[in-house]
C-alpha cells in the first residue's frame, strides 16, 4: 500500500510578489504524511508515503502508475458552484484520467454540508 500526498504551490503565487517558503511548506506536508502513514502502519504495516510536489492530479496518477496501483482511493472536499469552476476538482481529473478504478470518499466539510441540507430539507 501506498500513501501518497501531493501538494502544488501555484506559479502566479510568486509573480504577484508573494512569497512561499517552500522549505517550510515541504517540512509540513512531510510530517502530515509521516504522521498518517505512522497510523496506518498500526494496522498495515507494509505501507510506504510518497511526498509529491506539483499538480495533485498529475502526482497521483504519477505514483499510481509508478507504484503499479491496481486502486486509487482518494478523499474530496466536496465544493459546489464557484469554488469548484476556480479550484477545480483533483478527484474529478483523476477518476476521468486513471487506467485504474478509483474510490472517493467524502471529507468531512462534505459529509457536514449533506447534512445541512438534509435538515433544510426535512425541517
Amino acid at each position: 500500500m501506498t500513501v501518497t500526498h501531493a501538494f502544488f504551490i501555484a506559479p502566479f503565487a510568486y509573480a504577484n510578489g508573494f512569497y512561499i517558503p517552500i522549505e517550510d511548506v515541504t517540512r509540513e506536508a512531510r510530517a502530515t504524511l509521516d504522521a498518517a502513514v505512522a497510523k496506518i502502519r498500526e494496522r498495515y504495516p507494509n505501507v510506504d508515503g510518497v511526498l509529491a510536489h506539483g499538480e495533485p492530479w498529475k502526482e497521483i496518477l504519477n505514483a499510481a502508475k509508478t507504484h503499479k496501483a491496481d486502486l486509487i482511493v482518494m478523499g474530496t472536499h466536496g465544493r459546489r458552484g464557484l469554488s469548484r469552476v476556480f479550484l477545480g476538482s483533483v478527484a474529478e481529473r483523476v477518476v476521468r484520467l486513471s487506467p485504474v478504478p478509483v474510490l472517493t470518499v467524502s471529507g468531512r466539510h462534505a459529509a457536514e454540508k449533506k447534512e445541512e441540507g438534509l435538515a433544510e430539507t426535512s425541517g
